[in-house]
């Protein structure tokens, strides 16, 4: 059995995700389970970047999961950090649908306190840290204060028209 070349990285890091959060069980089942497809799944991770679908995906199961999506998604630089041993590898979202761009402006990026939104006015948002832990906010008048937020980049998702988006932006 093979995946369609089309989700082989998404599956990758679902099953990284799964090893690291459940390494002690998945070895006490077999000792073998993850070393005997570690390369394989390296090589999937690399073949098959990130996408919009994956994206939006980790962010919906991430209610689930106390909030948390899977790092491996949001952070394409962790598989080779933590099981890759290839951190040269170049890390971007591919097939991105850029249609928020015509119907939404975020700015300013960087930003220190508040974040303007241009296009929406009353709605709830989700901001998500690059270890996956999601905050909701409320854009009022087309601004979210997120003064309390630490320094670091952040994913903020919203629905828009019945379609979800996510955007990224820097917490300076």
């Amino acid at each position: 059995f093979e995946p369609r070349e089309s989700v082989k990285g998404d599956i990758a890091r679902s099953v990284m995700y799964f090893y690291t959060m459940y390494r002690d069980q998945a070895n006490a089942a077999d000792p073998d389970f993850f070393g005997l497809q570690q390369e394989i799944l390296c090589d999937w991770h690399y073949a098959d970047p990130v996408d919009q679908v994956e994206w939006e995906r980790s962010h919906k199961i991430a209610q689930w999961q106390e909030g948390k999506a899977n790092p491996f998604v949001l952070d394409c630089s962790l598989a080779a950090r933590v099981y890759c041993n290839q951190v040269s590898a170049e890390c971007m979202l591919v097939d991105v649908d850029d249609a928020i761009t015509d119907l939404v402006h975020v700015y300013p990026n960087p930003v220190q306190e508040f974040l303007y939104i241009d296009g929406v006015s009353d709605s709830k948002i989700s901001i998500s840290s690059v270890n996956g832990k999601v905050s909701l906010y409320m854009i009022r008048n087309g601004k979210v204060d997120i003064s309390s937020l630490v320094k670091g980049i952040y994913f903020l998702s919203l629905e828009l028209n019945g379609n979800d988006y996510s955007l990224t932006f820097v917490k300076m």
